[in-house]
């Protein structure tokens, strides 16, 4: 257990991110709550880290928060339980996920990729990954639809201008400009959950279903998702797409996170 580990103080200057951290936004308002706290408490609950050698730093596995905030009260050192063993990348992301779930709810849309990160590094089903993450099958699947959202729907929801509830709604209608549509004008206060429910049951077809998706495994724990009806010629031209911005990407950035974010906001620049 974390909590049994034996804590010590280490300058902040030698603690840096870690840049798989699965929390993304951090609430402003919500960080000067928590500072405030640290002023007039003190670090109730130090913070968890573990060894770069390749970087000579520590990286933070639980307490992002708790170090920007320290380093923003002017704090040279921060208490810290240090992991002295090798972890996996799959043992990271539990650690940090179920941190950020303990601690305060993380944004729904950085939960969803966690918990799709999770899966991938696991490559287990959702039931397994269920189990890991302390959740149920029910739950982890509502996360993973918020995935399947056009980018801009999913930019509504990582503001707080769509409820993951209504997100869920919008889900079930398989017509993408629509979705934009109702997402928008639910952010504007112009339609609540109800109207969205009957506007996507009006546009949905009787005994329609939402397309199936397909996961096809390309390497471990990497997995390509896409529609059933996807004939292969649309699968290759997408596929040769991705890969020419993919190695254009490599020029300029270190990571796949770095990358992915760029995709997204291609997508939602494309619509907007």
């Amino acid at each position: 257990m974390l909590t049994d580990m034996p804590s010590q103080s280490f300058p902040l200057e030698g603690i840096i991110p870690d840049p798989q951290q699965p929390r993304r936004t951090f609430d402003p308002a919500e960080m000067e709550t928590l500072k405030a706290s640290l002023a007039a408490h003190g670090l109730l609950q130090p913070i968890v880290v573990r060894r770069d050698k390749a970087r000579q730093y520590f990286l933070i596995v639980c307490g992002e928060r708790r170090w920007r905030c320290a380093k923003e009260l002017g704090w040279t050192e921060i208490s810290c339980r240090v992991i002295n063993r090798e972890l996996t990348p799959a043992e990271i992301v539990v650690l940090q996920l179920t941190e950020n779930l303990q601690r305060q709810d993380l944004n729904p849309l950085d939960e969803a990729r966690s918990l799709e990160r999770l899966q991938n590094l696991l490559g287990c089903s959702r039931e397994v990954l269920a189990e890991h993450a302390l959740r149920s099958t029910a739950s982890i699947c509502r996360s993973f639809k918020l995935l399947e959202l056009p980018p801009e729907v999913q930019t509504l929801i990582e503001q707080n201008r769509l409820p993951v509830s209504i997100a869920a709604e919008l889900h079930r209608c398989s017509d993408p400009i629509l979705v934009r549509e109702l997402a928008e004008q639910v952010a504007a206060g112009q339609l609540t959950r109800s109207e969205v429910t009957t506007r996507v049951r009006q546009a949905t077809p009787v005994g329609a279903t939402k397309p199936q998706r397909l996961s096809l495994p390309l390497a471990t724990g990497i997995t390509l998702q896409l529609p059933s009806s996807t004939s292969l010629e649309e699968c290759e031209a997408a596929v040769s797409k991705w890969l020419r911005r993919l190695r254009q990407a490599k020029l300029t950035m270190s990571d796949m996170t770095a990358f992915a974010e760029s995709l997204r906001t291609a997508a939602a620049t494309q619509h907007s």
